[in-house]
C-alpha cells in the first residue's frame, strides 16, 4: 500500500505542542502581569504605612517637645530623640533651633546611611543621608502660640519594606509556577483526549483513503467541529466511490461506442500520420543527384552501377510514398502485405551501395556484414522490408557524427525468422526516450527537433510494418555510447530453398542509352538565397543554379533566411518549408512584414493541395514540391531571372590581352575564381556597416578590372567606391547589385559592357 501523505516532520511542531505552547505563554504573561502588580501595590502599601508610622512619631514628639524647647531642657528633648530612634526605620531624628542651630539629635551609625559622614555637622549629615534613594525625609515645624519654636526632621529607611516586598514576590512567583505547570498538565491531557487524538484517527483515515481505501470511513466524535470534519469525510468518500462507479459506466460506454470506428479508421489515420517530411526529403536528394549525374556538361564519369541503384531505389521510395498518399479509402487492418520469394543478398548488396553514398557525407564508415549461411532466397516483401532497413539506417547516419554505422545481417533457423542488427556509435537514448521513439509524432525530446530535424514517424512506421512482417523491432542503447536496433522478420516458406555460404556480387545491369536531362540553353544572370537544412539538398541546388549562370547565396534556417533578406537585395529566395530555428511559413511572414517584394519559391515535401494555397495565401509567389521535377526547376527559375544576350562575345579587351600573351588567362581565371569570395567580402560588411572594409574590397576590384581586361568593372567599382566616400549609402543596394551582375557576366566568359 502506498502512502501519498507525507510523513511527519520532526522540524514541524506538533498541534499539541503548539496549544500547550501557547497556553503556556497566557498563562506566564497573564499571572506575571499579576504578580508584577501585586508586588508594586504590596510594596507602596507598606511603604504608605511606613510613611504614616513616622508621620505619627513626628506629630506626637512635635506637640511633647514644645515645653522641654521653652525650657530649654535639652536632657528632655535627647530622650525624646532616642526614643524615637528605638524604632528600627529610623535612621536619624533632630530637632533645630529657627536659626538653624541644633537643639538636640539622634543618628544611627550605620554604614549605609551615616557611617561615612557620622563626623560632620548634623545639617550636612541629614543633607547626605536624604540623597539615598531607600530614605523617607519628613520635616515637623514646632509652633507655640502661632511663633514657630523649632523643627523637627525624621528620616525613614526603606530597607525593611522592601526586604518584605520581594519577600512576597518570591513567594507569589512559586506559586504561580505551580499553578502554571498544574493548568498545563492538565489543559494538555484535556486537548490531546478531545482534539488531538481524534485529527490524528482523521490524518490516518485520510491517508487510507490516499492509498485507495475507500471500504473504511471515519469514525464520528462527539466533539461538534471535528464531528462535522468527520461526516465531510465521509461524504467525500461517497462521492469519490459514486464518481467511480458513473466514471467506469461512461468509460465503457465510450470504449463500445468508439470501437467501430477505430477499428474501421485505424489503418488509414496511421499511414496518413506516418507521411511525413523524413521520407520526401532524402528522396530531393537521390533522385537529384542521380538525374544530375546525367547532365553532359558533368565532368565526372561515375560508374553505372551506382547510378542504376541511385535512381531504383529512389523512384522505389517514391512508390511507396505515392502508395500511402493514395491509401484515402484504406479500411482497418487491411493493409495487404505481398510476400514472394527473394534474394536477401542482391537486396542487401543493393541497399549497401545506396546507404553508402549517405554515410560519406559525413564522412562515417557503413558497412554490411553477412552471418552465412543465409537461405538463397526469403519469402517476404522487398518493398516494406527495405523500407524499413532504409528508415534504421537514415536514423543511424543522422544521429551519428563521428564513428562508424554498421549492419550484421544472420539467419535464425529454430525460429525462421530473418535478423537484422543495425549499430551505430551516435548520441544513445535514455530507458525513458526508448519507450518514446516508436510513438508516432515522437522523438526523444524537443532538443532532437531542434538539433536534428525530423517528425518521428519513422521509427513508428517501421515496427507497424515489421510486426506486418512477422516480426519486430527492438532497441538497446546508452547515452554517449551508440544505439543498437534489431529487426525481426519471418523468413516464410524456404524449406525447398538452397543454403549459400558465401558471398557474391549481383549481376550488372546495362545502362546504355539512359536519357540524360538538359538544362537551360540560354544562361540567366541574378543573385539566389537559398534556405535549406539539409546539406545534400544545398549541394543539389547548388549545382543546378550554378549551372545556369547565377549566383546562390546559401543559409541553414528561416531566422537566417530572413536575415540575409534585410542586408541585402536577391532577385529570387527559394525557401525550404520545414527547417530547424524557424520554418519557412514563418520566415516567408517576416521578410514580407519588412515590405520585402523579391519573388520567393517554396520548396517542401508536402504535396497535398490545400498547403499550396497555404504556401501562396502566406506570402510565397510559386511552389516546387520534393523530390523536384528537373524541367519545372528549371521552368520556375527561368520566369523569374533574366536571361543574357546569347550573341554577346567574349570581352574584346581581354581576347586581345589573351591573344597577345596565353599565359595571361591563367592569371584572368584565377581572379574570376576569387571574384564569389570577394563578393561574399563585400556582402558581409555591407551588412555589417563596416564600411572601412567595404571600400577596401571595391578599391581592390578597381584596381584589378581593368589590368585583368574588365575596364567596366573599374569603372562600376570607382562609382561605388565614391558613394562610400561621400556617404551616400541609401544608392549602394543597386550599385552592387549591378555588380554582382558584371561578376555573372564574368564568369560566364560574357561581355560586360
Amino acid at each position: 500500500m502506498i502512502n501519498f501523505l507525507p510523513p511527519f516532520s520532526k522540524k514541524r511542531r506538533s498541534l499539541g505542542h503548539s496549544f500547550l505552547l501557547m497556553v503556556n505563554i497566557i498563562l506566564v504573561a497573564t499571572m506575571g502581569t499579576a504578580v508584577y502588580v501585586n508586588y508594586h501595590f504590596e510594596r507602596n502599601a507598606l511603604t504608605e504605612q511606613l510613611t504614616n508610622k513616622g508621620k505619627l512619631l513626628g506629630n506626637f514628639v512635635a506637640d511633647v517637645s514644645k515645653t522641654a524647647i521653652l525650657g530649654y531642657d535639652f536632657v528632655l528633648l535627647d530622650q525624646y530623640m532616642e526614643d524615637i530612634a528605638s524604632e528600627e526605620e529610623i535612621v536619624y531624628s533632630v530637632i533645630m533651633a529657627p536659626d538653624g542651630s541644633n537643639f538636640t539629635s539622634y543618628l544611627k551609625n550605620t554604614e549605609k546611611y551615616t557611617g561615612k559622614f557620622i563626623s560632620e555637622k548634623p545639617n550636612d549629615i541629614i543633607n547626605r543621608v536624604n540623597q539615598h534613594e531607600d530614605i523617607i525625609a519628613q520635616k515637623f515645624e514646632i509652633y507655640f502660640e502661632e511663633r514657630l519654636i523649632g523643627t523637627l526632621f525624621i528620616g525613614l529607611s526603606q530597607e525593611l519594606v522592601n526586604h518584605q516586598s520581594l519577600l512576597v514576590l518570591r513567594n507569589q512567583t512559586l506559586q504561580c509556577l505551580l499553578i502554571i505547570a498544574i493548568l498545563s498538565l492538565a489543559i494538555s491531557a484535556t486537548f490531546r483526549k478531545k482534539a488531538v487524538k481524534p485529527i490524528q484517527n482523521l490524518i490516518k483515515s485520510a491517508g487510507e483513503i490516499a492509498d485507495g481505501n475507500l471500504d473504511s470511513p471515519v469514525k464520528v466524535t462527539k466533539t461538534e467541529e471535528l464531528a462535522r470534519l468527520a461526516e465531510a469525510f465521509n461524504a467525500m468518500i461517497n462521492s469519490i466511490n459514486e464518481s467511480n462507479r458513473e466514471k467506469d459506466k461512461t468509460l465503457m460506454q465510450l470504449q463500445n461506442a468508439n470501437q467501430k470506428l477505430e477499428n474501421v479508421t485505424q489503418a488509414k489515420s496511421d499511414f496518413l500520420a506516418n507521411m511525413s517530411h523524413e521520407i520526401r526529403t532524402p528522396l530531393t536528394a537521390i533522385l537529384g543527384y542521380a538525374e544530375s549525374l546525367r547532365l553532359p556538361d558533368i565532368d565526372v564519369k561515375p560508374d553505372d552501377e551506382a547510378i542504376d541503384s541511385i535512381i531504383r531505389n529512389g523512384q522505389h521510395l517514391q512508390h511507396i510514398l505515392s502508395e500511402i498518399l493514395d491509401l484515402t479509402k484504406i479500411e482497418a487492418n487491411k493493409l495487404e502485405i505481398e510476400q514472394y520469394l527473394i534474394s536477401p543478398v542482391e537486396l542487401l548488396h543493393e541497399f549497401e551501395s545506396l546507404v553508402s553514398l549517405q554515410a560519406k557525407t559525413k564522412q562515417l564508415e557503413f558497412n554490411v556484414s553477412l552471418n552465412f549461411p543465409l537461405p538463397e532466397k526469403i519469402e517476404t516483401d522487398p518493398i516494406r522490408l527495405k523500407q524499413i532497413l532504409l528508415n534504421l539506417c537514415n536514423n543511424a547516419i543522422k544521429f551519428t557524427s563521428q564513428g562508424h554505422v554498421s549492419m550484421n545481417v544472420r539467419y535464425e533457423q529454430e525460429h525462421n525468422k530473418f535478423i537484422a542488427t543495425i549499430v551505430d556509435t551516435g548520441i544513445g537514448l535514455t530507458p525513458k526516450q526508448q519507450k518514446k521513439i516508436f510513438q508516432p509524432f515522437t522523438q526523444a525530446d524537443t532538443s532532437t527537433t531542434r538539433r536534428f530535424g525530423g517528425t518521428g514517424l519513422g521509427l513508428a512506421l517501421s515496427r507497424k510494418l515489421a510486426k506486418k512482417l512477422g516480426g519486430d523491432i527492438t532497441v538497446i542503447s546508452s547515452p554517449g555510447e551508440g544505439s543498437q536496433f534489431t529487426l525481426t522478420i519471418d523468413a516464410g516458406d524456404i524449406a525447398k530453398q538452397k543454403f549459400i555460404y558465401n558471398s557474391y556480387a549481383p549481376n550488372k545491369k546495362s545502362s546504355k542509352n539512359k536519357p540524360f536531362l538538359k538544362g537551360p540553353s540560354i544562361p540567366l544572370c541574378g543573385h539566389i538565397l537559398l534556405a535549406e537544412d539539409t546539406t545534400d539538398n544545398q549541394k543539389l541546388f547548388s549545382l543546378l543554379i550554378k549551372r545556369m549562370g547565377a549566383t546562390l547565396t546559401i543559409v541553414n534556417n528561416g531566422l537566417e533566411a530572413v536575415e540575409a533578406a534585410q542586408a541585402q537585395a536577391f532577385d529570387l529566395i527559394l525557401m525550404d518549408i520545414q527547417m530547424p530555428v524557424m520554418d519557412g511559413i514563418e520566415a516567408v511572414t517576416k521578410i514580407r512584414a519588412l515590405n520585402i517584394n523579391t519573388p520567393i519559391v517554396a520548396l517542401t515535401a508536402n504535396a497535398f493541395k490545400e498547403f499550396r494555397q497555404t504556401c501562396l495565401d502566406t506570402g510565397f509567389d510559386a511552389y516546387i514540391s520534393k523530390p523536384i521535377d528537373m524541367s519545372h526547376f528549371y521552368d520556375t527559375i527561368c520566369s523569374y531571372l533574366q536571361p543574357i544576350d546569347k550573341e554577346e562575345v567574349l570581352n574584346p579587351v581581354y581576347s586581345q590581352l589573351v591573344e597577345q600573351d596565353p599565359e595571361f588567362k591563367e592569371i584572368v581565371d584565377g581572379f574570376l575564381g576569387r571574384l564569389p569570395q570577394m563578393q561574399e567580402d563585400i556582402e558581409h560588411s555591407f551588412a555589417q556597416q563596416d564600411w572601412d572594409i567595404c571600400k577596401q574590397r571595391i578599391h581592390e576590384i578597381k584596381g584589378l578590372g581593368g589590368a585583368m581586361g574588365y575596364p567596366d568593372l573599374t569603372d562600376e567599382a570607382k562609382f561605388i567606391e565614391d558613394l562610400i566616400k561621400s556617404a551616400s549609402y541609401e544608392q549602394l543596394p543597386t550599385e552592387l547589385k549591378k555588380l554582382y551582375y558584371t561578376f555573372d557576366c564574368m564568369r560566364a566568359g560574357l561581355r560586360t559592357g
